[in-house]
């Protein structure tokens, strides 16, 4: 994960050309800034990254994507295998 600006960008070891999603429009995706409280962030995939924003964090530190109890996976990796759930914190 990088960040910059207002922007998080996720960089995937295991798909090193492409990530898909069909009609990508994901609400798998949070973001926290400094006061570690997650809100809802918008998200899309340029190549093998996907770039997550949220209106309420100008500054990110930390993106999640499917952190629930259960979710319906939206975003795969080249091969065509599901991406799992994962979050840049450890709070």
């Amino acid at each position: 994960m990088e960040v910059q600006n207002d922007t998080v960008i996720v960089s995937f070891d295991r798909a090193p050309m492409w990530i898909a999603a069909k009609d990508f429009e994901s609400k798998l995706f949070q973001v926290a800034g400094e006061d570690r409280v997650f809100y809802p962030a918008k998200a899309w995939i340029v190549r093998n990254k996907v770039q997550v924003k949220s209106e309420q964090v100008p500054h990110p530190v930390a993106v999640r994507y499917g952190f629930e109890n259960y979710v319906k996976c939206d975003l795969f990796g080249g091969d065509g295998l599901p991406v799992s759930s994962f979050r840049s914190d450890n709070w």
